[in-house]
């Protein structure tokens, strides 16, 4: 989970299709993989922004700084990386239990403005062995010269750590001809680490495909799998896979081989064909659809909506089955004793004010341990130890949550992560419960017999608990020896204005006629004060001249007449105080 990662690539959900995992973006002009079919990644900028402020782009000559020492970080591992490229992928012919789809016909899908026809994408799995399988079909006709930069550009994605890809075919049909180009194709891997900027690193490689001699009318048909599947989920498997797309699709299928004896739960939509059956000791599920429509989405739709629809597939049939898949990594507990002492006393946890323990570990992680997300492997959902965040002084969303929760327990106070879905929210009630359903971590403390949800993500806050912002997110899994279902998070309302906003007008006569000065106090609350304050970290002159443009469109001639300033008027608010004439 990263805090896959919260960039609005839909993500802490955002294990690519192949491998097992979490939901994935999908373009408005497209699909993906190769034709951005499954570009996933979102988890944690996205999460990053619901909780609250990490992600403000970099300040001044600092931010600059901080851009070119994670750019020189990132270059140092993919150095690092490079003599294992070779064996990152191979060429080698289809599993022998992957079901053949004929070809559909070209007028079966309107092509999109760039000149694609996606005439078919198809996934199947095999789930049976140790080594998950994960094939993908893609086939696509370029009607015009547009389309043939998307179309002569393929991408596949994997974690080198425990996959590995087989490329079966890059076919181009033309005028009755088929031509195998895997031969003649410049492959490169590469290392991205797209949320670089967002202090993520998910340790994942991409697969690039060039194909030379493409031609308006040809048909690009290529096939691979992803062989390898993450250890943490130790056996079980949770694949979220896209449904529609915006664009059309001529034939979509999802295909998954497993064992009777560790059955697969599904949800796919409802127009989607559904086919059971057996392949020797083998169960199969298959879900198909054709002539699907392009999916066109609405300006201000809600996160939690998902016109697109997901095929789910998971080995969990219940919520309680995620718990119990996730307790032993999320044991919130210190064991090095040395340094619970440490902290307890450096904290003064062992306060009889369990509200101002609280408050004093709450700022400690909020406001001492660093974002950083390190989700290579293992921990893109297993979280380190609270010693080694600790130590370390940084941790994602996982670590922190744990970390947090080890000192209120140090403090004598009960306290458990949550999982919850940044971005779906409360569709997690109708989602087919899996390991890959969430994207981020949170913490729910029992404080004089009532919750209170932290979102330790969050930079430092201030003022009393009960003025602070209530996290977003509606429902989440808690984890904890008796947790078994989701709750529901509350968003009670503020107990007063986030913003005030006071402005007093003086009129006076002049040599020119009259002139009026205006004075604007605006007193800032909870998630509000937060903001402003990062607002007035990147420059006061910039954000005066800001304000100056915006009530220019109801005052002519208007003009600062001092830089607009701060301060802390108390209980974690914020005044702040502009003049202009």
């Amino acid at each position: 989970m990263v805090h896959r990662r919260a960039v609005r690539r839909r993500r802490h959900r955002v294990v690519r299709v192949h491998g097992g995992g979490g939901r994935r973006r999908r373009g408005a002009g497209g699909l993906s993989d190769g034709a951005r079919l499954a570009q996933s990644r979102a988890r944690h900028r996205r999460v990053r922004r619901a909780a609250g402020k990490r992600c403000r782009s970099a300040r001044a000559l600092g931010g600059h700084l901080v851009k070119l020492h994670r750019f020189l970080l990132a270059l140092v591992l993919c150095c690092l990386a490079l003599p294992v490229f070779a064996n990152d992928y191979r060429f080698a012919p289809a599993p022998t239990w992957v079901k053949d789809a004929p070809l559909p016909d070209a007028g079966d899908a309107q092509p999109t403005r760039e000149g694609t026809r996606y005439l078919l994408l198809d996934d199947q799995i095999d789930v049976r062995g140790p080594e998950r399988v994960t094939y993908r079909r893609v086939a696509t006709r370029l009607d015009n010269a547009r389309a043939l930069s998307d179309g002569g550009q393929l991408e596949i994605w994997y974690q080198p750590e425990y996959q590995r890809v087989e490329i079966h075919a890059i076919h181009v049909r033309r005028g009755g001809q088929v031509t195998d180009r895997r031969e003649s194709a410049r492959i490169e891997v590469l290392r991205r680490e797209e949320d670089l900027d967002s202090a993520m690193y998910d340790g994942e490689h991409t697969l690039s495909i060039t194909l030379p001699d493409l031609r308006v009318g040809d048909i690009v048909d290529y096939s691979y799998s992803v062989v390898g599947a993450n250890p943490v989920f130790r056996g079980g498997y949770h694949g979220t896979f896209t449904a529609r797309f915006g664009a059309a699709l001529a034939y979509r299928r999802v295909r998954a081989l497993y064992s009777p004896a560790r059955p697969l739960h599904v949800r796919a939509p409802g127009d989607f064909t559904r086919q059971d059956g057996a392949i020797g000791d083998a169960r199969f599920v298959e879900f198909a659809a054709r002539r699907l429509p392009r999916t066109r989405t609405e300006p201000d739709t809600p996160s939690s909506f998902d016109p697109y629809g997901d095929i789910e597939l998971s080995t969990a049939k219940t919520w309680s089955d995620v718990v119990q898949w996730a307790v032993p990594m999320y044991l919130p507990r210190l064991r090095d004793r040395a340094l619970a002492a440490d902290l307890v006393q450096r904290l003064r946890l062992h306060d009889a004010d369990k509200r101002a323990a609280m408050l004093r570990a709450i700022a400690f992680v909020e406001g001492e341990i660093r974002y950083t997300a390190l989700d290579m492997g293992k921990n893109s959902h297993e979280p380190n130890l609270p010693e080694t965040v600790v130590a370390r002084r940084f941790g994602d969303c996982k670590d922190k949550a744990v970390l947090l929760s080890a000192l209120l327990h140090e403090a004598g106070i009960q306290a458990e992560p949550v999982l919850v879905d940044t971005e779906g929210r409360e569709s997690l009630a109708s989602r087919q419960p899996s390991a890959v359903a969430f994207d981020h971590v949170v913490v729910r403390a029992h404080l004089d017999n009532k919750p209170v949800w932290i979102d330790p993500t969050r930079d430092p806050e201030t003022g009393a608990l009960e003025d602070r912002s209530p996290l977003p997110y509606r429902l989440g899994l808690p984890l904890c020896a008796t947790c078994d279902r989701l709750v529901d998070i509350p968003q009670p309302p503020p107990r007063a204005p986030l913003v005030d906003v006071g402005q007093r007008v003086d009129l006076a006569t002049t040599d020119d006629g009259f002139r009026a000065d205006f004075t604007i106090v605006t007193d800032y609350r909870n998630e509000k004060a937060d903001g402003i304050r990062g607002t007035f970290a990147d420059g006061e002159d910039e954000l005066g001249e800001r304000y100056v443009s915006y009530m220019r469109k109801y005052y002519d001639d208007l003009q600062a007449t001092r830089t607009p300033t701060l301060h802390e008027s108390g209980a974690g608010a914020a005044r702040g105080r502009s003049s202009v004439t």
